[in-house]
């Protein structure tokens, strides 16, 4: 039986929902232990920061994906290498000195809210990247809005990073709902 469960635990779908639960808080984990520390190396040297800036940027994504690859992951997907390689380069573009607390929704409610963009264009952002459905998709349509979004908003990468990387799976209309309840609650 798997650590943590008990003979107790009836049901096999029981045992299946905790396993998932902790599975997700574990890997959230390590995002969230990634995020930090492209943001200590980004705060501490600058020459790095300035070559992380264009790490999604082909030729430049070598520089990144080292640091990727130093933390376990496999790269060799190449939606996987480009989404590391948007996070990394937005967190080094836009300076912060931690992991915001705005899903992507969240985050371009903020920007509404502070007339960083207009209410109409926030929607219609939101709308188009709702309307996604792979991971390169995806990932086209944000890499149009990301600029905004690292100068202006509270983005929260390690949660975006787990929902990009999840876009592609059976989660992916949980996703845009939470994205979505975010952006209108």
């Amino acid at each position: 039986m798997p650590e943590g469960y008990s003979s107790s635990d009836r049901s096999m779908g029981q045992i299946q929902t905790r396993f998932l639960v902790q599975q997700r808080e574990r890997i959230i984990s390590m995002n969230a232990n990634f995020i930090k520390y492209i943001i200590k190396i980004c705060k501490e040297d600058k020459g790095t920061r300035a070559e992380l800036r264009r790490a999604d940027k082909g030729a430049n994504s070598w520089r990144g994906l080292s640091i990727v690859v130093s933390f376990g992951e496999n790269i060799i997907n190449k939606d996987k290498r480009m989404i590391y390689s948007l996070i990394i380069s937005s967190i080094a573009r836009s300076g912060i000195d931690s992991d915001g607390g705005s899903t992507l929704g969240g985050a371009f409610k903020k920007l509404k809210a502070n007339g960083n963009i207009s209410n109409n264009s926030a929607e219609l952002r939101l709308r188009r990247l709702l309307s996604c459905r792979s991971t390169s998709e995806v990932l086209r349509v944000l890499q149009k809005s990301m600029s905004i979004l690292e100068s202006n908003s509270d983005i929260k990468y390690s949660a975006l990073l787990h929902d990009l990387l999840n876009f592609d799976t059976d989660r992916q209309e949980q996703i845009k709902t939470v994205w979505a309840q975010d952006f209108y609650k």
